[in-house]
């Protein structure tokens, strides 16, 4: 960016809905609200797919080592074939999507922002909520989400509350 409002040199292209998950063979097929996240020396790009009138909207990953050029296709690597948040049918979490973390105000936990439907087949609209639960890293320094927690299980809050 030569300044916040203009866009300078070659766009490129980091996730587009190839794998079945990212489109559930609905169109138009759509990979949206990208969210970074930065821990160590990997930087993650998270993003929806699956179409949020569907059950399947759910999120995945693209990431790079800090050390790589991020203008470079070839610097990211895809999570996998399989998404990383996926709907609790038995918890009332159906399509989680539109996500964004922060850090408990101690800075010792971090956190998912998501929201979901309680109940299948309710697609974009207003019954959708706001919800959030701690996660956690695995050795390698990878994200490790879980599953959606079920609506209305008590949550303990973040520390440093």
């Amino acid at each position: 960016m030569e300044d916040p409002l203009t866009v300078v040199g070659e766009r490129i292209c980091l996730v587009k809905p190839i794998e079945r998950w990212e489109h559930n063979n609905r169109s138009p097929k759509v990979s949206e609200g990208p969210q970074f996240l930065k821990k160590d020396n990997k930087v993650f790009v998270f993003y929806s797919a699956g179409a949020c009138w569907t059950d399947g909207y759910s999120l995945g990953y693209t990431w790079m080592d800090t050390s790589k050029n991020p203008l470079d296709l070839n610097s990211w690597v895809k999570s996998n074939s399989n998404p990383v948040f996926v709907s609790n049918t038995t918890g009332n979490a159906f399509g989680p999507g539109h996500n964004s973390f922060f850090k408990s105000k101690d800075g010792k936990e971090d956190w998912i922002l998501y929201h979901a439907n309680p109940k299948s087949g309710l697609g974009c609209g207003g019954d959708r909520s706001v919800r959030m639960q701690k996660f956690s890293w695995d050795t390698n320094g990878f994200p490790l989400l879980g599953s959606p927690k079920p609506l209305n299980n008590e949550l303990l809050k973040p520390s440093g509350e």
